[in-house]
């Protein structure tokens, strides 16, 4: 529950800078909207007498130019100030510059009650007992984080054998030859790839209407030919609002050992899917809601790309959430309500108290300046007990980055909730894996702060004492990601005994100018997690590049009055300087690994190469992540 409103407190209202002829005009003015309703407030402590002196006005001074002095209550709204100033024309402004005269003294406003946020100085009137309800405090929908409306199901029934009213029938250029379809319609469906048509009553099925999708020439066909044809299927369902369908999906082998129907249903959810809790138009937020899918395919095989589709859109949604929503408050709460649904997860939150307690600065630093206190989650999947080894990974979540201090500028703070896209792919993972079973020990981390500007903000260049020991200098306050992870690693390293461990954060812009949004940076001195992350990407259809980690990329850290820099000493390799800066904080005997994801975390520069990544979060690196642990650390 929200904490009870502060008491109003009474404060003294006069223009900061102003004529004192006119200062004291308005100060003597009767409360009309041209008089004595403009002032803004200033808290200062103690009498009227005390805020004289601040203001630099001796007593026989005011006494001579009759300055009355009214009480107001704290935190009147931007929006009765603009009332007040907005009716203010010439003639008011005439009338202020007119020699004083006398009126009688005002009487004091009533005290209004606060609301909670009046951290902003800008109070709005309380009128009901708020709750942490969503829809009751922003007036959206309700948020459910990774709730799956389309339903996937699985028949090992033939296409011409399916009952319902409406079939969709992925067939290939070979299969399309002997459909039985009118000649005309022969000439204008062929099977090619991206072809679509509509049949009635076709011969030989008991489906009133198929809805025909190509898949082009059979030897052609790769995972992407599905991944497409099941982002066709729903976007032709949605063309013609329907909301269920069979789909008959061609038993063929794919390279790497992918499932055509699983490919399709994982595809079908990611192209349904869209974050619809700020439309109140019902008619924009169609879902196709059931998909039967005919194959021999086993139902198990097709639940593991559900799971995972499922885990993408939990981090899409995640990371979709507003900030106003999306505090650090609330994203410990989603990941400790996710990890709550499996007795594989244990959990610890890391808060302030204990953040300062630990001597952990640098993230204490980072979240000095925000109403929200930073903190830490700590999840420890503990899939395979009787394996000693075990897999951290740690994620990014600064829940909003306005830059701190070095502020950024309009075109770059906008999408600033998407800072937290590491934090929301490791909940993401963290669901794969307990959802699937995955015999393997993993400790996702997500550590959570707001970089903001208030009166603890973090300064460019303090130095600070990190958790591991080693003094930083804060460069560049909009440099804050590498401060919030470095801590939360060493706090891993010191309560959990890992071998391995990876860092996943929308980390720097100097990846985007390398990379674009087609692939994340990978950073690794192992050749081995490389090759093994590399294949990874194939089945996840997750991209990496590997980037260099020379030793000059560390040598430009090397500080001048503290251990280290938190950047470079120029703006070129941005990106490899922050992860050589990360690599500081990996113990000896601990492989690290670093993905730069800054570039495929959200889709920003649009996504035509890939249909099923809609508008707004992509939803990368659990499926990759997955795919590496399956491969690389289960048993």
């Amino acid at each position: 529950a929200f904490p009870p409103p502060p008491p109003a407190k009474a404060t003294y209202a006069m223009p900061a800078v102003m004529p004192r002829t006119v200062r004291s005009a308005i100060a003597r003015g009767p409360a009309t909207p041209s008089r004595g309703m403009a002032q803004p407030a200033y808290a200062v402590a103690g009498t009227p007498e005390h805020f004289l002196e601040a203001r630099g006005i001796d007593a026989p001074t005011a006494a001579r130019e009759r300055v009355e002095i009214r009480q107001v209550p704290q935190g009147i709204l931007p929006a009765a100030l603009l009332a007040a100033i907005l009716p203010v024309g010439i003639a008011g402004l005439l009338s202020w510059l007119k020699p004083p005269r006398k009126s009688a003294p005002l009487a004091p406003l009533p005290p209004v009650s606060m609301s909670y946020g009046d951290h902003w100085g800008m109070a709005a009137m309380q009128t009901a007992t708020p709750t942490w309800s969503m829809a009751a405090t922003t007036g959206l929908k309700e948020i459910t984080i990774g709730e799956v409306a389309l339903k996937i199901s699985v028949e090992a029934t033939g296409a011409e054998a399916f009952a319902g009213p409406t079939l969709v029938y992925m067939v290939t250029q070979e299969d399309a030859k002997a459909l039985p379809l009118p000649d005309a319609q022969k000439e204008e469906f062929e099977g090619k790839d991206g072809q679509v048509a509509t049949a009635y009553d076709l011969e030989g099925f008991n489906a009133s209407r198929v809805l025909l999708v190509g898949l082009g020439e059979k030897e052609k066909m790769t995972a992407r030919t599905f991944r497409v044809a099941a982002t066709t299927v729903v976007k032709e369902l949605k063309a013609r609002k329907m909301t269920a369908a069979g789909v008959a999906v061609p038993d063929v082998e794919l390279d790497d050992g992918l499932s055509a129907a699983g490919l399709v249903a994982q595809h079908a959810i990611l192209s349904d899917y869209f974050y619809d809790y700020g439309i109140m138009d019902d008619d924009r937020c169609l879902h196709v809601q059931d998909l039967t899918l005919l194959t021999s395919t086993p139902a198990a095989t097709v639940d593991e790309y559900v799971t995972l589709a499922t885990s993408t859109c939990i981090t899409r949604d995640l990371l979709n959430t507003r900030a106003d929503i999306a505090t650090t408050d609330w994203m410990a709460d989603k990941a400790l309500e996710l990890c709550a649904k499996f007795p594989s997860i244990e959990t610890r939150v890391v808060d302030m108290e204990e953040i300062k307690a630990k001597g952990m600065n640098l993230i204490r630093a980072v979240g000095g300046g925000a109403a929200h206190e930073p903190k830490i989650v700590y999840m420890h999947y503990k899939g395979d007990p009787d394996s000693d080894k075990t897999m951290g990974v740690v994620g990014k979540g600064l829940v909003f980055d306005c830059g701190g201090l070095n502020l950024k500028p309009t075109g770059s703070i906008e999408n600033m909730h998407m800072d937290k896209g590491g934090a929301c792919s490791v909940l993401g993972l963290m669901h794969a894996l307990a959802a699937t079973g995955v015999r393997a020990n993993v400790v996702g981390v997500v550590a959570l702060a707001e970089n903001a500007i208030g009166k603890d903000a973090c300064k460019p260049h303090e130095i600070l004492k990190s958790y591991k020991g080693l003094t930083v200098q804060n460069m560049n306050t909009d440099a804050e990601g590498r401060l919030v992870l470095a801590d939360a690693m060493t706090y891993l390293q010191k309560e959990y005994t890992i071998d391995t461990m990876f860092t996943v954060a929308t980390l720097t812009g100097a990846i985007l100018v390398s990379l674009g949004h087609y692939a994340a940076g990978m950073f690794t001195d192992d050749d081995s997690t490389a090759a093994a992350l590399t294949a990874a990407s194939i089945p996840a259809d997750e991209r990496v590049w590997r980037m260099p980690t020379y030793s000059e990329f560390s040598d430009q850290l090397k500080g001048t009055m503290c251990d280290v820099h938190s950047m470079g000493n120029n703006r070129f390799a941005g990106s490899c300087t922050a992860a050589a800066f990360l690599a500081k904080f990996a113990e000896e005997g601990v492989g690290y690994t670093h993905l730069d994801i800054a570039g495929v975390a959200g889709d920003l520069m649009g996504a035509d190469d890939r249909p099923w990544a809609v508008k707004g979060a992509t939803g990368w690196g659990p499926n990759i992540l997955y795919h590496y642990i399956k491969n690389e650390r289960a048993a």
